[in-house]
């Protein structure tokens, strides 16, 4: 990101013109069951997270398909939760009911 905010300064592009697309974090699963959620969840979290520190937005890469969807099973009505909440966007407590 570093790299990204120097080549920003010197080149005077303003913030709102960067956009990191299509960044994710596969999906490591086992038998048909994601494993070790925790980390994928946290590596969304700080990847988003610090590209919006910078004013930079962004865009997940695939949103329901796997191994990068946002939902927890491919065949869910609405994304994950949890994954949502990691990239620090609003995620009901609840889904309408079907």
């Amino acid at each position: 990101m570093n790299k990204v905010a120097d080549w920003q300064r010197r080149q005077q592009v303003g913030s709102d013109r960067i956009v990191f697309t299509e960044f994710g974090a596969m999906k490591q699963t086992i038998a048909g069951l994601e494993v070790d959620r925790a980390s994928r969840t946290r590596w969304l979290r700080d990847a988003s997270a610090s590209i919006a520190s910078h004013g930079w937005g962004w865009t997940a890469y695939v949103l329901r398909d796997d191994p990068f969807g946002l939902y927890a099973h491919m065949s869910d009505r609405y994304p994950d939760p949890d994954i949502l909440r990691a990239l620090q966007l609003d995620a009901p407590s609840a889904f309408p009911a079907e």
